[in-house]
């Protein structure tokens, strides 16, 4: 199981920004470009009566709606696709996401991709404080979330399915104010990463949790061709 260790987190990375595959400390500049331009270059592909678009080459999707946000804009770091990002907004404009999908040969796993992420953020917000115990429980409930769906759907299926915690690298930072996340998987070739800042008053580590953990979940099934199971919705109906 991969685990976070503070002594590893300081020497190698400790904060994380978002900014495509953040290869080696300098972020490539990002074409921003609008959900309908990204289609018509063909990266992104509109998504039929959802408004929202999906990126064929890693089959990650970009709903219109996310986790309580709103889609808004496109990010095509490489023109060849394989980097790339889809940024939310919130109503109020008070909080932000950024889900990323792309290929980096300077990570060869989650981990690494999250230590590269850190090390930028660290940068870019250097009064941010680590959390590290917040940040033990957010990769274990993003574990014990997807174990749980994978479990349902293999229950379904007569199937037996193992739960390990202690997987998916997730980091939660306190920005005085607010608070930071990255959250990071790999399926197959592709980098999974999300980043989300909460500016809000009322930041709390358990929202921050609850919704990259909804869209992780979300991701993985989408571009492992999985079923979808909205585990913390069957639970919480009403959040």
């Amino acid at each position: 199981m991969r685990e976070l260790s503070l002594a590893s987190l300081v020497s190698g990375c400790f904060l994380l920004m978002g900014c495509a595959s953040n290869q080696a400390m300098e972020p490539s500049s990002p074409q921003q470009t609008s959900i309908e331009a990204a289609a018509e270059k063909q990266v992104f592909v509109p998504i039929p009566d959802d408004g929202g678009v999906w990126h064929p080459a890693s089959k990650g999707y970009c709903p219109l709606q996310l986790a309580g946000f709103d889609l808004a804009k496109t990010s095509v770091f490489k023109e060849d696709g394989k980097d790339v990002a889809c940024q939310y907004q919130n109503a109020s404009n008070d909080a932000a996401m950024t889900v990323y999908f792309y290929q980096n040969v300077a990570a060869k796993d989650a981990t690494e991709a999250a230590q590269l992420a850190g090390q930028v953020i660290q940068t870019v917000h250097p009064q941010a404080e680590y959390l590290k115990t917040p940040s033990k429980d957010c990769t274990n409930h993003i574990d014990l979330m997807a174990g749980l769906s994978k479990a349902m759907v293999s229950a379904e299926k007569g199937a037996d399915s193992e739960i390990l915690l202690g997987i998916t690298p997730c980091y939660i930072f306190d920005l005085h104010p607010g608070k930071t996340l990255v959250a990071t998987d790999m399926i197959g070739p592709w980098h999974l990463k999300i980043r989300l800042t909460d500016m809000q008053e009322d930041a709390s580590n358990k929202r921050v949790k609850d919704e990259v953990t909804h869209v992780m979940i979300y991701e993985r099934a989408q571009m492992t061709g999985e079923p979808v199971v909205n585990l913390q919705e069957l639970l919480n109906p009403e959040s």
